[in-house]
């Protein structure tokens, strides 16, 4: 709140992030399936470990992600510099599962 009050922004709230603009997409009956990537961003986290647009998590760590929400929510406990599995079907339709070593929200 001091830095809110002083610069009127938060630079270094402590949240973790990705680095990606995601969607939830949903499958032919309109349920989610998983956070399609919309975008990535360059130097952030999700391009080191090579996630790509298209591709679609599916999972953080034990906990599913079938919606953008689940996924900002299971973001929102963990902390930057957490090394976190990451479950994802490439846009090629191959499942994989991936390190990615988060960043500060907004950061990179």
């Amino acid at each position: 709140v001091p830095q809110l009050i002083a610069s009127g922004t938060v630079a270094h709230a402590g949240r973790a992030g990705l680095g990606i603009s995601g969607a939830t997409a949903v499958d032919s009956t309109g349920d989610p399936i998983g956070v399609s990537v919309v975008a990535v961003q360059a130097g952030g986290p999700a391009q080191a470990a090579g996630i790509k647009v298209g591709d679609l998590i599916t999972a953080i760590g034990a906990i599913k992600t079938p919606s953008l929400e689940a996924l900002i929510t299971a973001l929102a406990d963990l902390r930057p510099g957490a090394n976190v599995r990451l479950t994802i079907t490439t846009s090629s339709g191959a499942k994989r599962s991936i390190t990615v070593k988060l960043a500060e929200l907004g950061s990179s």
